[in-house]
């Protein structure tokens, strides 16, 4: 975004607009709710190829297109076991006075180690073609080479789907309802960032690849 060392209005406008735009075709593609697997993948890929100055859009459609069976496969595996650990935590928040602190403790660490490895293998496959098996092998060895990073793009990721559940969050989530105009692209440009490096690190220790630092495609 910059021009002869200066700052482009115009590159940081465009920036912003393919931000809004794939953050609207995340939305649209996740409707059915079974087809966000997909999205989510899609979002990641065109994301990093807008980073990379590259037809973003072209990158989201096409991804969403050929990840599409793998991903849902992986979104359907997922989803329940998800859903089973936020609702634990949900309920121990709830009612932690009848319930142990040792119960609350626990099913939140549930909750985000499964929501930072879910969130992990969707980022992964964005980049690396896998099978259904090496996707959860090598997210799993991801996630814990990685846990804290894995933990936060997992919580960042999905803030939106747990905050309703409480009366306050619910509150401002009504007030400040523009921000599912661009929060989950948002969010996804931080994680590509935040895993950046130990994809790059994965991609020459396990797959044996050029490390694609070297040249430029490191993002």
């Amino acid at each position: 975004m910059k021009e002869n060392g200066k700052f482009s209005f115009l590159g940081f406008l465009e920036l912003l607009a393919n931000i809004v735009f794939l953050n609207l075709f995340f939305l649209l593609c996740s409707i059915p709710l079974i087809t966000m697997g997909a999205s989510l993948t899609a979002l990641y890929a065109g994301l990093r190829a807008s980073i990379k100055k590259e037809p973003c859009y072209r990158a989201f459609f096409r991804t969403f297109r050929k990840s599409f069976m793998r991903s849902t496969l992986a979104w359907i595996i997922l989803l329940p076991v998800n859903v089973f650990f936020i609702t634990s935590l949900i309920f121990n928040i709830f009612y932690w006075e009848q319930n142990s602190l040792v119960s609350l403790f626990v099913s939140a660490i549930f909750a985000a180690v499964f929501l930072g490895f879910s969130t992990v293998l969707f980022l992964f496959y964005s980049r690396f073609e896998a099978t259904l098996l090496q996707l959860f092998q090598y997210s799993a060895k991801l996630f814990f080479d990685y846990p804290i990073r894995s933990i936060i793009v997992g919580l960042l990721s999905w803030f939106p789907f747990i905050m309703p559940f409480f009366s306050v969050g619910f509150q401002i989530f009504l007030l400040l309802g523009f921000v599912w105009l661009f929060y989950f692209s948002t969010m996804a440009t931080l994680s590509i960032w935040l895993m950046n490096q130990p994809f790059a690190l994965f991609a020459v220790g396990v797959l044996g690849m050029e490390d694609p630092r070297k040249n430029g495609q490191d993002q």
